[in-house]
């Protein structure tokens, strides 16, 4: 039997993770060439910061970094074809999805922001705030990469793997997604100390339940996945790889967990020397989306960080 998709419960559920921490949004909807509109999430005042999260998940994912954020207009975007965003339409093309990738990022920040953005992207996310600075650098100031992004060299764990079959994402994809799947994946991934601290609460887990049963989240990014990625790894031509690392020029910050299964950290180090400006900060302890286990340290880490990124000031028209 097909599922039955509901967005408002998506909706309703989102609503209550943000609200559980005091934080309600201003909801925008920003067109772009890729087909239909990406959903931005705008929290706070100040600095503006584009959040852009991995894979299969939505913007929400941050809502433990956002909460600690101080002086942060936070932009909290949901990638094309998760969340509440419309899919995005690439034909299966590689330079299409690349394209499109960086394209809708532009479209956020130019509607939405005022001058070059400080940008923060997790795994999957990472590809397009990596390509966007290589192409766009008048609309990046910096770059923080939250957790091993998605670069060639990347290791998928097992269950990541698994999933480029196609007969196997196709299972995944009936799976009536429960909370202890959702716990089961992220003690893989390395957060199991800050489940059992209690990290993320009922709200949040609820959240995520919705995003796998009640939006085509998971049916998006596991098309993309079998795209981008085989039972070795990522593919050459459509994961961004060196080439692409050599362009950047904004700094770049690599914030890398000792528990991350997708990199070591000497292949982080190794991907950060070929960065222009890269300072890498390995964190004891934390796993693949490293603010969850640590949201407050992180906040005021990215806080320090951008106080070394000069501040570029928008030039007014004559």
């Amino acid at each position: 039997m097909a599922r039955v998709r509901n967005s408002g419960r998506y909706v309703a559920a989102e609503r209550a993770m943000w609200a559980a921490r005091g934080i309600a949004g201003t909801e925008h909807r920003v067109p772009h060439a890729g087909g239909g509109a990406v959903r931005v999430l705008e929290h706070g005042a100040g600095r503006d910061v584009v959040f852009v999260h991995g894979s299969p998940s939505a913007g929400g994912m941050f809502a433990p970094l956002v909460q600690q954020m101080r002086g942060v207009r936070a932009l909290v975007v949901d990638r094309p074809g998760c969340g509440a965003s419309d899919p995005l339409d690439w034909g299966g093309d590689a330079a299409a999805l690349r394209a499109h990738a960086s394209g809708f990022l532009a479209a956020t920040i130019e509607a939405l922001a005022d001058g070059p953005v400080d940008l923060v992207g997790s795994s999957a996310g990472a590809m397009p705030v990596l390509l966007l600075a290589a192409s766009r650098p008048d609309l990046v100031r910096s770059v923080t990469l939250e957790g091993a992004p998605a670069v060639r060299g990347m290791r998928l764990p097992w269950h990541m793997r698994a999933a480029t079959v196609a007969p196997v994402a196709a299972l995944v994809g009936r799976f009536p997604v429960r909370e202890r799947d959702l716990r089961r994946s992220l003690r893989i991934i390395g957060h199991g100390p800050a489940l059992s601290r209690g990290g993320l609460g009922p709200e949040d887990f609820a959240w995520r339940v919705a995003l796998a049963r009640d939006t085509e989240t998971y049916a998006n990014d596991l098309a993309l996945m079998r795209a981008v990625a085989s039972w070795r790894g990522l593919r050459r031509g459509w994961a961004v790889g060196s080439t692409d690392l050599a362009r950047l020029q904004t700094p770049v910050l690599w914030v890398i967990g000792d528990r991350d299964p997708f990199a070591s950290q000497a292949r982080v180090r190794d991907w950060a020397s070929g960065v222009p400006s890269s300072t890498v900060c390995v964190r004891h302890g934390e796993g693949h989306m490293p603010w969850i286990d640590a949201p407050e340290d992180h906040a005021r880490l990215l806080e320090r960080w951008w106080a070394t990124v000069p501040v570029v000031v928008k030039a007014k028209a004559a």
